[in-house]
């Protein structure tokens, strides 16, 4: 009974597996040394500007932008992104990010079209992330960007380093 049941699960997860990698891409932000895993029906690209920066689109209801700088104040950098995508915030809340202190805002376009957030807190490397977004419908993108977030390069612990060198 065990092994029909564990032989119809492989085979349920065998079935399954490319269909589930078939709705997601992988884009490589190399400036930023950073991956993210977007859903298949989204694009990316880099923008020009001072430090990594990169816009993130369904060319339909759905823009995203996310800056990486070496320093810098959060919630000034937030501050300074939002009107890049023309929101205009309620007032920021903390929130957290990687387990730090972090900053979040909702916010909707001038015109009331968009709905908007931003976010900006240490990635950790101790670089600061900045994200805006803005969309119509119930969705909350930004959840999908930081869930689908990695550093290219692994942050070892202090100690690793010291074990590899014995």
């Amino acid at each position: 009974m065990r092994a029909a049941l564990a032989a119809t699960l492989a085979l349920l997860v065998l079935t399954a597996a490319p269909l589930l990698a078939e709705e997601w891409i992988v884009f490589v932000w190399e400036t930023a040394g950073i991956t993210l895993t977007l859903p298949r029906t989204w694009q990316a690209a880099p923008l020009a500007g001072d430090g990594p920066a990169v816009t993130i689109s369904d060319n339909a209801n759905l823009t995203i932008q996310l800056r990486v700088l070496e320093s810098g104040d959060p919630a000034e950098a937030l501050t300074a992104d939002l009107p890049a995508l023309d929101l205009v915030h309620f007032g920021f809340e903390a929130a957290t990010l990687y387990g730090r202190a972090a900053w979040r805002a909702e916010a909707v376009t001038a015109n009331r079209a968009y709905l908007g957030e931003g976010r900006a807190g240490y990635l950790p490397d101790d670089r600061i992330i900045v994200a805006v977004a803005r969309w119509t419908g119930g969705t909350l993108p930004l959840d999908q960007v930081f869930a689908g977030l990695s550093l290219t390069q692994p942050i070892l612990p202090a100690f690793a380093a010291s074990v590899d060198a014995q």
